[in-house]
């Protein structure tokens, strides 16, 4: 049986663990500072009307996912989307031989199942908890009473998408690197998601993040995902402190994110 088999045939069993909010005790994974406001303005985006938001969020519901917990999986039909408030999630799609490749990541303020809830067909993706993850389901009634009386709300997900490809491309461009740059992208993609700043110097990540994560990400074995963690650390650039697994110097994550 695949990986992708046995997470399949355990996806009613995760659905047991999707619980409200307020009755899980998430506070050690997941701080407060990830807790994003949904559809509201950043990155280019206008915020939503009240009135559109009330109405996409009309019959929402706070959903809890532990680590490794499915969201959905690839051919779903699809019932609903997600906004992720907290967390750390991965999409990834079957492969020939029927393993999982991982082909997004999200973090907070990310809208996820949206692209079934467009079309109408099935889902795309499977979508799993890397991390305890705190979500908002929104109905697909709801998603497209809002798409059709708000213009707003269709302006918002037609630069969502248009965003999405635009990092298709760099992902499709990162992909021809060389193994410890494509590490190196991978970790940057992580630290935009879900960083904190700590200081004028210093971004820590919240979550222990594993060298088969990164490894998943970056699409190299992991001892080449082991070896360029072990570089950086041994160059100062990654570190650790109590509060945080890994801090990252900021000035290197800048100067690596330059095109």
């Amino acid at each position: 049986m695949s990986k992708r088999e046995a997470l399949s045939s355990n996806a009613a069993q995760a659905a047991n663990h999707r619980v409200p909010v307020s009755h899980m005790g998430m506070r050690q994974t997941v701080t407060r500072a990830h807790m994003t406001l949904p559809f509201r303005s950043g990155d280019g985006q206008e915020a939503l009307p009240e009135s559109c938001l009330a109405a996409l969020l009309a019959k929402s519901r706070p959903l809890s996912f532990r680590r490794g917990d499915l969201v959905f999986s690839q051919g779903e039909p699809g019932y609903a989307c997600y906004w992720v408030r907290a967390g750390l999630l991965k999409g990834s799609v079957d492969t020939a031989e029927g393993e999982p490749f991982v082909v997004a990541i999200h973090g907070p303020g990310a809208l996820i199942g949206d692209i079934a809830a467009i079309d109408g067909q099935h889902q795309v993706t499977t979508v799993e908890a890397v991390f305890p993850c705190e979500l908002t389901m929104i109905d697909h009634s709801s998603f497209r009473s809002a798409q059709q009386q708000y213009a707003e709300f269709s302006r918002w997900l037609t630069l969502t998408l248009a965003r999405r490809i635009r990092d298709v491309h760099l992902d499709q461009a990162a992909s021809t690197r060389r193994a410890p740059s494509r590490v190196v992208y991978a970790l940057l993609k992580v630290m935009q998601l879900v960083g904190e700043p700590l200081d004028d110097l210093r971004i820590g990540v919240p979550f222990l993040l594993s060298h088969d994560f990164l490894a998943s990400i970056a699409g190299v074995s992991r001892e080449s995902a082991s070896r360029a963690i072990g570089d950086l650390r041994k160059q100062g650039i990654i570190d650790r402190s109590n509060a945080f697994p890994m801090v990252i110097q900021k000035q290197w994550l800048e100067r690596e994110r330059a095109p």
